[in-house]
């Protein structure tokens, strides 16, 4: 008995101590093990049988990313405004100059959290977006933000914050509101 109850003990105490967990920090790059080190001839002008099995890009050659960041009201000069809530967060491809009447095709969307977080994902090919903040109820444009997705862009783009200007009436007023 005295034996069967040390052998748990000894078992115990050091199989809690020899166990730990990996967790991945980084996005994997490159392609799956499991695909043919040669390709199959590319089926007219581009489209490649292995396209969808052997990379990480979706079969139209855009990479999907994570964009997280937040919707900010403006706040005093080198603070950050407090988080909007309930904004809709839209991305838009851009093809030219900004256009905000007309922005683009929305390739996704998502809401802000009470903090005014905001996180999506969308297979986006390396080119300019523009993501615009609209208040929900109204539909009223309230910021906008370009950005610029480069040809090895793989994982996550954090910290994308769009900042909503302060009403100039607001700013420049002395005194308490009416």
């Amino acid at each position: 008995m005295r034996l069967g109850l040390l052998l748990f003990v000894v078992c115990l105490g050091g199989c809690a101590n020899n166990h730990s967990a990996v967790y991945p920090r980084a996005v994997a790059g490159g392609t799956p093990s499991t695909c043919p080190t040669s390709r199959f001839p590319a089926l007219g002008e581009s489209m490649n049988p292995d396209a969808a099995r052997c990379s990480y890009n979706d079969a139209l050659g855009a990479s999907v990313l994570r964009l997280t960041g937040k919707v900010l009201a403006e706040g005093e000069p080198g603070h950050p405004g407090r988080g909007l809530d309930n904004i809709l967060v839209t991305v838009h491809v851009l093809d030219g100059p900004v256009r905000l009447a007309s922005p683009g095709k929305i390739v996704a969307h998502a809401r802000t959290t009470p903090q005014g977080d905001y996180s999506l994902s969308a297979p986006l090919k390396p080119g300019d977006y523009l993501l615009l903040a609209k208040d929900q109820a109204s539909d009223t444009l309230l910021g906008y933000r370009q950005l610029t997705v480069g040809q090895d862009a793989i994982g996550t783009l954090s910290s994308i914050d769009i900042i909503v200007p302060l009403d100039e009436r607001l700013k420049n007023a002395t005194g308490p509101m009416p």
